[in-house]
């Protein structure tokens, strides 16, 4: 790429997954899936591509935990916090609607038999707050 070496983001990923945490790396994974770089079937695909390669073990369970809904880094930490500690993973951005099918809520995360929802809110919701 204009004379710089660079690999494609199937590799890019199971590069990372050497290298960081789980959660960070699945950090970095949705970021990618959620901006269209990569799709569920590309995961795929670069985990069979890269089978023999160092790490794949690693990028197999990244790919597991992909959601390309996550909207930012702190929503994805929060989700593996939870999936981590035993609890079911979580629906992302799912549209809560009322009686009359309006939509009334989009909460981060949500579990639909708990009727239950988790938003995330950093500190740009806060710092509005108090402007």
């Amino acid at each position: 790429m204009r004379g710089y070496r660079a690999t494609c983001i199937g590799r890019t990923l199971k590069d990372v997954c050497r290298r960081l945490s789980l959660t960070e790396s699945v950090v970095i994974a949705d970021m990618a899936a959620h901006a269209g770089l990569i799709d569920a079937a590309g995961l795929a695909a670069a985990a069979m591509h890269y089978r023999r390669l160092a790490g794949i073990a690693r990028f197999r369970e990244v790919v597991g935990h992909v959601e390309p809904e996550a909207e930012s880094r702190m929503e994805t930490r929060l989700r593996m916090l939870l999936v981590l500690n035993g609890l079911p993973r979580p629906q992302a951005q799912v549209p809560i609607l009322d009686d009359a099918g309006v939509v009334i809520g989009r909460p981060d995360l949500y579990y639909p038999d708990r009727r239950l929802g988790i938003e995330y809110d950093g500190s740009t919701h806060r710092d509005s707050l108090t402007a």
